[in-house]
């Protein structure tokens, strides 16, 4: 709804728990937010001015951060707004629209100053938006100060871009915690667009809210790199969507910096129980040129741990576990597996499912006539 209405206006404004980001939808006699959001934790209201700011009260055209104890919706009553004039810096902008829904590409922007396709809004993690609801708050970037223009007649001929256009044969990483929400990063292809401001995500949210993005902060990567983590849920589910793009003889690799546990990505979901704040994204050789047994990792662990080994050759592989005196405690590989880095996990149980004693155990991988012995520790 796009037309100017006198009368005194409802607005409906939903919200999550925890963060969210808001704005005003009409123009009302209080603006304090404690008014606008009864149910606000007290002192949560932010602006972004390169930093967050603490403040009281709510302006048309800013966006906030506001916490709520609970999933819910507020009523605002005022008067309808329907243009409005935003300043904006250089660098990332909290901003919120008029009090009708609008479009990110109806935006009047003199100047050029708006970088496309970098309108994010939040719902439990970044997502890109092109609409501006009412009542929330969206980020945008700008590559010079300015003033931008909104209002509810279209304003400009431009249709919503779609990032991923850009990217071409890429791959998404697709994160999801315990509670549903979900974040994406794109890596491999090859980028058609060469800005690099396309593919920088926003500040980091509040503590609490769920985030991943690559450092730098970047949403998209060609080579990898280091991935930070803030998220309180668990398990983290990781998914890879798209085709492998990189050569032919490579494979992505996962590594969890702070346990040492690795994975190859694509080869269906990766599924991680403890708190990880970082994880490193590599390139690598997919077919090896010797046969290798690594270190478990962790050792000594309690009470599963991974052991990693590389086969050059498609061959038929057995890997033992048996305790200091030679007795086979459990199987976990006897059959054929192709070449390329391969891991496979134990559970500290033997052969009937049976917890085992705290101690020092050997792991044995045969592979033709490569054979390999290590020894890892089981703690309780």
């Amino acid at each position: 709804y796009f037309h100017q209405n006198t009368g005194p206006q409802l607005v409906e404004i939903l919200y999550i728990e925890d963060w969210n980001l808001v704005g005003l939808p009409l123009d009302v006699e209080d603006a304090s937010y404690s008014t606008v959001f009864p149910g606000a934790i007290g002192e949560t209201l932010f602006s972004f001015s390169d930093g967050c700011t603490l403040t009281e009260y709510l302006v048309p055209g800013v966006g906030y951060w506001l916490r709520l104890p609970e999933e819910g919706s507020a009523f605002v009553e005022g008067t309808f707004f329907g243009e409005i004039s935003v300043a904006m810096s250089e660098g990332w902008n909290l901003m919120s629209g008029i009090s009708g829904m609008s479009y990110t590409a109806d935006i009047f922007d003199p100047d050029g100053i708006l970088v496309e396709n970098t309108f994010y809004g939040f719902n439990g993690s970044y997502f890109q938006t092109d609409y501006l609801v009412p009542g929330l708050g969206l980020w945008a970037r700008a590559n010079s100060d300015g003033t931008v223009y909104l209002s509810g007649t279209r304003q400009s001929t431009k249709v919503p871009g779609d990032m991923s256009v850009d990217i071409l044969v890429g791959n998404e990483l697709v994160f999801s915690n315990s509670k549903g929400y979900q974040s994406t990063l794109l890596l491999g292809g090859s980028v058609v667009d060469i800005d690099p401001l396309r593919y920088g995500l926003p500040p980091v949210p509040p503590a609490g809210a769920f985030d991943v993005r690559f450092s730098g902060d970047l949403k998209y990567s060609y080579n990898g790199g280091e991935i930070q983590i803030q998220n309180d849920h668990y398990p983290l589910t990781i998914n890879c969507v798209g085709t492998r793009t990189i050569e032919e003889e490579a494979e992505w690799v996962l590594v969890n910096t702070e346990s040492g546990n690795e994975f190859i990505i694509c080869e269906g979901p990766i599924v991680i129980h403890s708190s990880v704040s970082e994880l490193l994204l590599t390139k690598r050789a997919a077919i090896p040129s010797d046969f290798i047994l690594h270190q478990n990792v962790p050792n000594p662990f309690n009470p599963t741990t991974i052991l990693h080994y590389q086969l050059p050759i498609n061959i038929f592989v057995t890997i033992s576990i048996y305790n200091m005196l030679g007795k086979q405690i459990k199987v976990l590989v006897n059959d054929n597996n192709v070449s390329g880095s391969r891991s496979v996990q134990w559970d500290g149980t033997d052969s009937v499912g049976q917890p085992v004693s705290a101690g020092v155990y050997l792991y044995q991988m045969e592979a033709g006539e490569f054979v390999q012995t290590r020894k890892m520790a089981l703690l309780k």
